[in-house]
């Protein structure tokens, strides 16, 4: 089974010599590839030697296209779409590489309006390359979303006395110095009277509560976060 990737295009090579294709081809490939924002049909490639370095099996064209396009505009080409071969695949993917090349040159000596195997495969590639990046676009949203779930967010320090549970309160309030009974009265006062919709309310709805330790109350919590 081979397997699906994004590849970037500086790690790839090729045996063949860019001097056998047409260079207006390649050129015009190239422009059609930055504006669909990719290779439509992958290259194939196996994996060389050294870590994440690749030849091309097939799609030579294809390649320097990629090539190309990098060129213009490398942060549009970094990555091209491939299907990576194992090694013990290699000789019946070079075989059905090359039978497809044959049945498309036939094609094009013999103009006809049906459909070839090549368009088949070309279709069965897009269908896979789709599929394969909504699900990596996918996999990057669910694990961006879940990472930012687990960022504690910043409350506002009225909201966190209209919000928090006493005892989240009395653990908050505890922080800033008040402590005893003066603590359990002025979270007995906040629980009961809010919602307050400004901390002077706050202030004058709680009678063991000065504006100065407010102040020390809003600086403290300044650096805090909430969660």
């Amino acid at each position: 089974m081979v397997d699906f990737f994004l590849v970037e295009t500086r790690s790839i090579s090729s045996s063949q010599s860019a001097s056998n294709f047409d260079q207006s081809e390649v050129d015009k490939l190239a422009k059609l590839i930055l504006d669909t924002n990719g290779l439509l049909r992958p290259l194939v490639l196996r994996e060389v030697v050294k870590f994440e370095e690749y030849e091309v099996v097939s799609g030579h064209l294809e390649y320097y296209a990629a090539v190309r396009a990098k060129e213009k505009n490398a942060l549009k080409a970094e990555m091209v779409s491939a299907l990576v071969i194992k090694p013990e695949e290699e000789k019946a993917a070079i075989q059905q590489a090359q039978l497809l090349e044959q049945l498309s040159s036939s094609t094009k000596a013999t103009p006809t309006t049906s459909i070839t195997p090549l368009d088949d495969l070309s279709s069965s590639l897009e269908d896979l390359f789709n599929r394969e990046l909504r699900a990596m676009t996918q996999k990057l949203e669910t694990n961006l979303q879940r990472i930012s779930d687990q960022i504690p967010k910043q409350t506002k320090p009225i909201d966190a006395f209209n919000q928090l549970s006493d005892v989240e309160l009395t653990r908050r309030l505890t922080s800033v110095g008040i402590k005893g009974k003066n603590l359990d009265k002025i979270v007995e006062q906040i629980v009961k009277k809010r919602p307050f919709n400004s901390l002077s309310e706050v202030v004058k709805q709680t009678d063991r509560l000065s504006e100065k330790k407010m102040v020390e109350i809003v600086d403290s919590w300044a650096n805090l976060l909430f969660t």
